[in-house]
């Protein structure tokens, strides 16, 4: 099991089966974590939060984006555009294709295998976190106290965005719930 603080970017820790944590990468400036079936790492970079210690330090990252850490260690900074991605990513869903969606406030991302960063859907929605079905056939996104369903129709290609009425109501039911 691997871990990531959401504000402390600057380690991934390993804990073990006996729940021993331990560094696995350090100085990888990274937040919320997953893992694709074949066993890639995938991280989003974020850049710190001003006023916090993690603005201060001089490895603070000055883009945002996506990491792979494992089984090597690539950046995705870049929109299709060619312009640099800034902000803070919030959380990424590793497909099986070696990319990765992944979230930020304005819509749900897409970082291909190829290196190009694109908005796939959600415009209209603020996003969060994600997750995929067992599947990977639909992409559940949360949008504040709803919950939005995609069908997903290949790498980076979403489609049909609609509530999801059966998971909003359980998540209004609870005060927290974590789906990323």
């Amino acid at each position: 099991l691997f871990r990531s603080s959401q504000e402390d970017n600057n380690a991934v820790l390993k804990i073990d089966k006996d729940d021993r944590a331990s560094i696995f990468l350090a100085g990888v400036a990274v937040g919320s974590l997953s893992i694709d079936r074949q066993g890639r790492l995938f991280a989003v970079r974020r850049m710190p939060q001003a006023g916090t210690p993690a603005a201060t330090q001089a490895t603070a990252p000055k883009t945002s984006g996506v990491s792979m850490l494992l089984p090597q260690f690539r950046m995705w900074e870049k929109l299709d555009n060619g312009t640099v991605m800034t902000g803070r990513p919030s959380d990424v869903a590793a497909d099986s294709t070696g990319g990765a969606f992944f979230t930020q406030q304005a819509g749900v991302y897409y970082a291909a295998p190829s290196g190009t960063i694109t908005l796939a859907g959600g415009e209209n929605i603020r996003a969060n976190g994600i997750v995929f079905s067992v599947d990977e056939k639909l992409l559940y996104v949360t949008n504040e106290t709803s919950i939005v369903v995609f069908d997903v129709q290949g790498p980076g290609k979403l489609a049909n965005q609609r509530r999801s009425e059966e998971h909003t109501s359980e998540l209004q039911s609870r005060e927290t719930i974590s789906y990323a």
